[in-house]
């Protein structure tokens, strides 16, 4: 089975694919490498054998033959839209506010950790992780029906927070 992500190399469809590629699956990724954060993405998963990247979905379609079992996962800060073309089933998910690691907090003004986590309360933000495991257990068949759950302890609250504000903090050079 291959599953192919569109935009592979958003935040959100980046822990998507690493999600998958973690598992041993076969992900195609499509996206435009249009951004210095896409290039630093690329670098963790461009070896990866289980990894195939297109620019465009014509370049895909001219280089690999279309798999009767391909999933194709589409992403957006709004939406997850998954869709398995053997079983002919489509899942649409519209996303709460989700928070995580490559997100874009240089657009949101956010300057130090506490203001990203009073950001994060104060909006009542879910972490990718929580959003991502619950649809691709849904979309792959591992579960009938999926919910997203809040994180119940403020401590795990706040080490996401420390988790996501350290990766920003490594990844500013490459910005």
């Amino acid at each position: 089975m291959v599953i192919t992500v569109k935009p592979c190399f958003h935040w959100i469809g980046y822990h998507i694919m690493t999600s998958l590629l973690q598992e041993g699956m076969e992900v195609v990724g499509i996206d435009r490498l249009d951004q210095k954060r896409k290039d630093h993405l690329y670098m963790y998963v461009g070896r990866n054998s289980n990894f195939q990247y297109f620019f465009n979905e014509k370049d895909k379609e001219n280089h690999i033959h279309q798999e009767e079992e391909e999933i194709e996962i589409r992403c957006s800060t709004e939406r997850l839209i998954g869709r398995n073309k053997k079983q002919d089933t489509t899942h649409d998910w519209k996303l709460p506010i989700v928070y995580g690691e490559w997100m874009d907090i240089q657009r949101m003004d956010i300057e130090s950790e506490e203001e990203l986590l009073d950001w994060v309360l104060q909006t009542e933000a879910v972490y990718i992780g929580d959003v991502t495991t619950p649809f691709l257990d849904l979309l792959l068949d591992r579960e009938d029906s999926a919910d997203v759950k809040r994180e119940d302890q403020q401590a795990e609250v706040a080490s996401h927070v420390r988790e996501v504000w350290q990766t920003h903090l490594r990844m500013y050079p490459f910005l």
